[in-house]
């Protein structure tokens, strides 16, 4: 099933006309660069541009050009040539650790992509930043947005991006500028030594609850002392937990292990083995991350925790899932722009608005829902 048929909220647009621009014959290409430089969740639902590009042109190279906080997103996938990590600093939420080797593995990066000659750069993000880039990639065409740029005379197929559209029919609408329809789906490549991984971690005969409670940084998550008090009512239902997540959220999956009896996998999985721990369990309880995503990709329910100016944008595709989020913004914390240099708010005022309550309730409305789902499968 084709994925906008799948998600009701995301809105499907004609095929943008721009009579300035020359026709792209796509039978030519023969060396075709991606420019996806933010993070995991983001890169995942770009996946099936490559998808695309490798069904359209099957005579090109197709190059990923990613973030190194990312690049795990495209081990194993079949329909990339190469991978180039650059470092963008606008795009790195960690400035502090940006090192001296980085700053060379960067001057690398461009090296390459100046020397490069590519017959298509395709940019997948509409920022200044990321249009200069891409305009200084050798190429002969480059597809972008153009919205947020005062650099349109640099893009040679330029397209207005619509209001509204989530994230992965932004692509599409993109793409189909040049005659390419995407049709995939968000995916992982796990190895068969993956899967049998998380067989052996996970036993079966249990109903699985996973938690996620990082959120990249700290604006985007809500409270740990929420996720405490949900895992004990959670673990008081007889339900089985497992808390994910990377070495940032050992502290909380340790003390959860201590006071719910929760399996602690934080820090513990590689990107692919979490997509296999996911796809095994009932359902994902997160902040809005890239395990949102992840756990959609393999068809598992997610409960996520989000705010209401972007619960649109990077909603979780499928069917099953629940979106958690105060109706309207009225005001903005500052700091989720982390180019800006404005002091962050300590917390979010719209993701601490939902409360343990709510998504309890979302749990176990998922679970009712899936039991009846089994209960008219089986008859």
């Amino acid at each position: 099933m084709h994925w906008l048929r799948k998600n009701s909220s995301v809105k499907h647009e004609s095929s943008p006309v721009d009579p300035v621009s020359k026709p792209l014959n796509i039978r030519s290409l023969r060396n075709v660069a991606v420019l996806k430089l933010d993070h995991i969740g983001d890169l995942l639902l770009a996946t099936p541009v490559f998808e695309a590009l490798r069904e359209a042109c099957p005579q090109a190279r197709i190059t990923a050009v990613v973030g190194t906080w990312s690049q795990a997103v495209l081990k194993n996938n079949p329909f990339v040539d190469e991978v180039l990590t650059f470092d963008a600093p606008w795009l790195n939420r960690h400035q502090e650790d940006f090192d001296l080797a980085q700053h060379w593995k960067n001057r690398a990066a461009t090296a390459h992509l100046l020397s490069a000659s590519f017959d298509l750069v395709i940019n997948l993000r509409s920022d200044h930043a990321n249009v200069l880039l891409a305009s200084l990639i050798s190429s002969r065409h480059i597809l972008s947005f153009c919205n947020d740029s005062p650099y349109t005379t640099l893009i040679t197929h330029s397209v207005e991006r619509p209001p509204g559209l989530h994230v992965l029919a932004q692509h599409t609408y993109l793409l189909s500028r040049i005659g390419i329809e995407v049709r995939g789906c968000p995916r992982l490549f796990p190895t068969r030594e993956d899967v049998t991984w998380a067989k052996r971690v996970l036993q079966s005969g249990h109903v699985w609850v996973a938690l996620f409670t990082g959120a990249g940084f700290k604006l985007k998550e809500w409270s740990s002392r929420n996720f405490l008090e949900l895992a004990h009512r959670l673990s008081r239902m007889g339900l089985s937990l497992v808390v994910v997540g990377s070495k940032a959220e050992e502290p909380i999956g340790s003390r959860l292990e201590r006071e719910c009896d929760t399996l602690n996998l934080c820090g513990k999985t590689s990107l692919q083995q979490l997509a296999c721990i996911l796809k095994q369990v009932n359902i994902l309880v997160s902040n809005d991350s890239a395990p949102v995503h992840i756990a959609a990709s393999v068809g598992t329910s997610v409960v996520v925790i989000t705010r209401p100016v972007v619960k649109d944008e990077f909603s979780p595709l499928g069917e099953g899932h629940t979106v958690l989020s105060v109706p309207a913004c009225t005001t903005p914390c500052r700091g989720f722009d982390f180019r800006e240099r404005t002091l962050p708010e300590r917390m979010c005022r719209c993701i601490q608005a939902i409360t343990v309550d709510e998504v309890e309730l979302a749990v176990y409305k998922q679970l009712v829902e899936q039991h009846s789902s089994s209960i008219t499968r089986s008859r």
